[in-house]
């Protein structure tokens, strides 16, 4: 994995970029202590300890920092998602921002009984920071291929530039030297899109692909990856294995790479590279065009899944950003945090 691009790289060393997480640290890790007290409530009357919501900074491969959640219940994670700020609207709204939360496990109660519309904006609430992260990084990847010379040639041999290129030819299995087909790869998807097939595939996170093995998106093994969740079918076909994921972030990234790699796809490829040529935004709707493989009902799954994103009105998540806004903390939140500036800023991920 190659680093950030230089422009994000600085980016993120800004003062105002530093102010955006120093506040975000503040109110989702120090404010949620108390929230959480009916849960400890619940489990006063047993001899075993009540269940604690933990978090852990981390930064993802793009150089985003993130915040890991565990909660200890589904409410648990709604309440936190609320005190936030983190949106939990269904139907979704445009222009919604999304706070870098990244859970990688569903809560053990997550297919408790809850009303559909209070399902589908907690599943959103989940699945949008894992979608905007991942194309953060690859937004990073392709601004560092638009940043080179057109030709590899035209780049030294000694250049760091050069080994970050070969990374990207390798990753994405393109021959080096093949920049055009590198830059069809190296490209977002519309989140609409990846939410509408999770939802297809896992029921907004009840199925039980979802919730035993973090899969979200049905993606089969194969004869040549040892399978991760049984059915009957696979007993009989190794085929027909399902993968099962280390965590929901990895289950995101292996579909979304898998789009942009896998040849069933040059399709919808070439369909977002037509789209973004023109200077148009990509659209869940006509993406899902080139999907034909994804399913063998073909054409008849494309119509679903179009008529699934339109009902859920789901496009309006294309328009998401993932980030922190201060604004909506009063100043005396911002004035607390600028004392708190010096060993936030020491932490290394954000050097």
């Amino acid at each position: 994995m190659i680093h950030s691009h230089p422009s994000q790289i600085a980016l993120l060393r800004t003062p105002f970029y530093l102010l955006y997480f120093i506040v975000f640290a503040l109110v989702v890790v120090l404010f949620p202590l108390p929230l959480f007290a009916a849960d400890a409530a619940r489990s006063a009357s047993s001899s075993v300890s009540p269940p604690i919501f933990q978090t852990q900074w981390s930064v993802s491969n793009g150089g985003y920092p993130h915040l890991e959640i565990f909660p200890p219940s589904t409410a648990a994670l709604h309440d936190y998602f609320k005190l936030v700020q983190h949106p939990l609207v269904f139907p979704p709204t445009a222009e919604q921002h999304f706070l870098p939360l990244v859970l990688n496990r569903l809560p053990h109660d997550y297919n408790k009984k809850m009303s559909s519309n209070r399902r589908k904006a907690l599943f959103i609430a989940i699945l949008m920071p894992k979608i905007l992260l991942y194309n953060f990084e690859i937004g990073g990847e392709r601004a560092f291929l638009e940043s080179l010379p057109p030709e590899d040639a035209s780049i030294a041999a000694d250049s760091p530039y050069l080994m970050q290129l070969n990374t990207l030819y390798k990753r994405y299995g393109v021959k080096a030297g093949n920049r055009k087909e590198l830059l069809l790869r190296v490209d977002t998807l519309p989140p609409a899109l990846v939410v509408g097939q999770a939802v297809m595939e896992g029921g907004w996170g009840v199925s039980r692909f979802a919730r035993q093995g973090n899969a979200l998106f049905g993606m089969k093994s194969g004869k040549h990856r040892r399978p991760g969740i049984a059915t009957p079918a696979c007993a009989q076909d190794r085929s027909e294995c399902y993968r099962s994921f280390d965590s929901l972030t990895d289950s995101v990234a292996a579909y979304m790479h898998g789009l942009n790699t896998h040849k069933a796809y040059a399709g919808m490829r070439a369909l977002r590279a037509e789209k973004r040529q023109k200077g148009m935004r990509q659209s869940a709707f006509v993406l899902a065009g080139g999907l034909q493989a994804f399913s063998e009902r073909g054409d008849a799954y494309i119509a679903d899944l179009r008529s699934m994103i339109s009902h859920n009105q789901l496009e309006q998540l294309d328009e998401a950003t993932l980030g922190f806004v201060p604004q909506k903390y009063n100043t005396s939140v911002v004035t607390t945090v600028k004392s708190m500036a010096a060993p936030f800023v020491s932490r290394p991920e954000m050097q």
